[in-house]
């Protein structure tokens, strides 16, 4: 880009740019050519700077360059000098950041494909909770060893949660999942015989499942971030999130039959080879995706010899936003729903068996509808939040308000199933526990869109952070289900503890939640 495009891109922008926009393009011009350094970029970001100083910085001439570097240190002599009617706001004025301004017409492809994604994650590493019902006899594993199994998914997942974040921001979220699906379809294929070499083979590919798994909601969320209007987000998170739920739906109810007709083999196979076959689909959308700002500074950095490396994954910014309240509460409510979530996802199968003697044959009817309910009530929570948002409703309000039905109305659900008298019937605890994970989905319209809420520059990284906390809710609900079961067998001390974690997280993400963009997620430098 040289100094005339800098210019008529400056020219333009001043005439229409909002001034915050027109500062912040200024300052990605400063950091990307290499000889507007120094004093000048201290300038640029100090609220001093007119309308007219960044224009001229934008336009990238030596005559710009002498006398704003003069105007810089006269404007550090006098810092409270006032300037025209033209001077900057400092970053913390109101409005939303913007990162592209490209618009994406096909939006609505890219949301589908990515929910398409996402569901065949979540049947990749759902399937194994069915599967390992035929793999602990034949493997000789106790229910503490299964709790192994299934939980060491999680060590790779939590891995790669912030740091497919940090990437997908920095270079754009569709690289960063094709690089996750073509890693987790090879390990979900490689389970078989890997898990006759040991049970730490198998506990090093589940890993690795983790690790390409990890990195799919955090790269979807920074593409919804940049290439989503604001008035659709919360569908489109609700679509993608529903997805999960489908995906899971699939696994339990597909697996069971795979299984008694082909053995539990051939079920990994066959959902390892879905994420390959998804990849030709993808890439043409995923090619078309506008360069993100982070993404060109990359891009210049590394044509002019300075590659980004791995230090540059947290910078001090994202410091400063881990330290805010409304951060943590999207930490502390994605624990303690997750610690449900997660439970359930592995363990159902396992309960139904222990409390009803429900043969594998019978699962899919009492394990397949429990995440279709959920994607269905979690797909209307998104278009309701949209709907509530704009007949005026606060984000306040509605995130809350979805948040505490998501998290306390499954509290219920499992109380009932562990502590009242159903009278041994299967089909009254499945929908007693249907109801409860239906109610979850609501969470989709509160905890899972806040992060665009407040951080929408941050928005992979934020969500990584908050899906690391829920992961690690994961590694510690599984094997803790296995060790109380195998101590205590008792399925309602296990069903009122993930009641009790549901309440904290509903009480907490009520007194810290956040409804507008955090200073700190401005201020990224």
């Amino acid at each position: 880009t040289g100094p005339g495009l800098m210019n008529r891109h400056a020219t333009a922008l001043a005439r229409s740019a909002s001034p915050i926009a027109l500062r912040e393009y200024a300052i990605s011009g400063l950091r990307t050519r290499r000889t507007f350094a120094g004093p000048l970029l201290e300038y640029a970001s100090t609220a001093s700077c007119s309308k007219e100083a960044c224009r001229q910085l934008l336009a990238g001439t030596a005559s710009a360059v002498a006398g704003l570097t003069a105007v810089s240190r006269s404007k550090r002599k006098a810092p409270n000098s006032s300037s025209s009617a033209g001077q900057i706001k400092s970053f913390s004025s109101p409005g939303r950041w913007k990162p592209s301004k490209e618009k994406f017409d096909d939006w609505g492809l890219m949301v589908a494909l990515s929910a398409l994604a996402i569901l065949i994650c979540y049947a990749d590493r759902s399937n194994i909770s069915t599967a390992v019902l035929q793999m602990s006899p034949e493997f000789g594993w106790s229910k503490t060893e299964q709790g192994v199994v299934l939980s060491s998914f999680f060590w790779g997942y939590a891995a790669t949660q912030v740091i497919g974040g940090r990437l997908a921001d920095a270079l754009g979220g569709s690289i960063v999942l094709v690089a996750g699906v073509v890693l987790w379809s090879l390990a979900t294929m490689l389970t078989p015989p890997v898990a006759h070499l040991g049970l730490f083979p198998l506990l090093g590919i589940r890993v690795a499942l983790g690790l390409g798994e990890g990195v799919a909601f955090p790269a979807v969320h920074s593409m919804l971030a940049r290439h989503v209007p604001a008035k659709s987000q919360s569908t489109a998170v609700g679509i993608v999130t529903a997805a999960s739920y489908a995906g899971a739906a699939a696994a339990f109810g597909v697996t069971p039959f795979l299984i008694d007709a082909y053995g539990w083999e051939l079920n990994f196979y066959v959902f390892g080879a879905l994420g390959l076959l998804w990849l030709p689909s993808w890439l043409p959308v995923g090619s078309r995706l506008p360069t993100s700002p982070d993404a060109e500074s990359v891009e210049r950095d590394s044509r002019e010899g300075q590659p980004w490396s791995f230090a540059n994954l947290l910078p001090d910014s994202a410091w400063a936003l881990f330290k805010r309240r409304e951060v943590q509460a999207i930490w502390i409510t994605q624990y303690c729903q997750s610690w449900g979530l997660y439970g359930l996802l592995a363990w159902l199968p396992q309960f139904y068996e222990d409390t009803y003697k429900v043969a594998m044959a019978e699962l899919p009817a009492l394990t397949f509808w429990p995440y279709v309910l959920q994607g269905l009530f979690g797909l209307g929570a998104g278009v309701l939040a949209d709907r509530l948002l704009a007949g005026g409703w606060s984000i306040k309000a509605v995130r809350v308000s979805m948040q505490t039905i998501g998290m306390l109305g499954p509290a219920l659900a499992l109380l009932v199933a562990g502590f009242a008298d159903l009278g041994g019937n299967p089909l009254a605890g499945a929908v007693v526990i249907n109801a409860g994970l239906a109610l979850s989905g609501f969470s989709l319209g509160g905890v899972s869109v806040s992060h665009l809420d407040i951080a929408p520059r941050n928005a992979g990284l934020v969500f990584g952070s908050g899906n690391l906390a829920a992961t690690i809710a994961g590694l510690l609900s599984v094997p803790v289900t296995g060790i109380l079961l195998d101590a205590m067998g008792n399925w309602s001390l296990v069903f009122g503890v993930t009641a009790a974690h549901y309440a904290v997280g509903a009480l907490m993400f009520s007194l810290w939640s956040g409804a507008k963009q955090l200073e700190e997620d401005r201020l990224q430098k």
